[in-house]
């Protein structure tokens, strides 16, 4: 985690950016820390240049904890967002029906 902070402040318009904020978000939700992970995730699936099933990845996260926080709406969209970006393909069935 130490080492993706550093790179995202020493690096900050690096291509890499995106995916340096993408696993900081995994990591720091690995360690229990939502309130941390979810502006990263936000980050790394607002990147234009980031791998499209990373951003999906971060989008589907973001939407799990959307819901468990009672946000339906905000999950909503960010399963549409999921859907733009690929297809409705991308979406698994539970996600369909929510």
């Amino acid at each position: 985690l130490a080492i993706l902070d550093e790179l995202q402040a020493r690096h900050p318009l690096s291509p890499f950016a995106g995916e340096a904020a993408y696993y900081r978000g995994l990591l720091l939700l690995t360690l229990e820390r939502p309130d941390e992970a979810v502006p990263l995730l936000e980050q790394a699936a607002a990147r234009e240049g980031l791998v499209p099933a990373l951003r999906a990845n971060a989008l589907r996260l973001l939407a799990l904890r959307q819901r468990n926080n009672r946000e339906p709406d905000r999950a909503a969209e960010s399963l549409r967002a999921i859907e733009r970006l690929s297809s409705r393909d991308a979406l698994r069935d539970d996600e369909l029906l929510w």
